[in-house]
């Protein structure tokens, strides 16, 4: 069984805020502060998805994953193409909770992950990818636009 977490960014301080500070209303989902009465606007929150990274660090959504990928180069002999050359690369996407289950989005189409949301189960199931090679390099919040440099 899968642990149940979540994390909270402050979209006006620009912070991840303490755990011991928020509590999350089952009957409203609101973000309260335990501290005081009122709920916490302008908040995102983020839930565990269960997995760790292949450093431990636990994987959420809202995180940017690196993970392996192939580039293959092809020649056209006349009668079709070769292939010629495979190169190992690495291909990053936002970790979502899309479709009732959580996955990656791909921002760019390869050979192996075609562009748009893949859920784990896919991955694992079609691409026969292991969930613990991904990577944490960053989240949507503190890193908008990562590079894989």
């Amino acid at each position: 069984m899968r642990e149940i977490k979540f994390r909270a960014w402050d979209d006006f301080n620009k912070i991840w805020l303490d755990p011991k500070i928020f509590s999350i209303g089952i009957d409203d989902g609101l973000l309260r502060n335990k501290e005081c009465s009122g709920s916490i606007g302008g908040v995102q929150i983020n839930q565990y998805t269960g997995l760790k990274d292949k450093t431990g660090k636990e994987i959420y959504e809202g995180d940017i994953v690196l993970y392996p990928d192939t580039e293959s180069e092809y020649v056209d002999v006349g009668v079709g193409n070769i292939k010629v050359a495979e190169t190992e690369v690495n291909s990053f996407g936002e970790v979502k909770f899309q479709e009732g289950t959580f996955g990656i989005i791909c921002p760019t189409g390869s050979e192996t992950l075609r562009k748009g949301f893949k859920s784990f189960w896919w991955i694992t199931n079609e691409y026969g990818f292991k969930l613990n090679e991904l990577e944490v390099i960053g989240n949507i919040y503190e890193n908008p636009e990562p590079t894989t440099d």
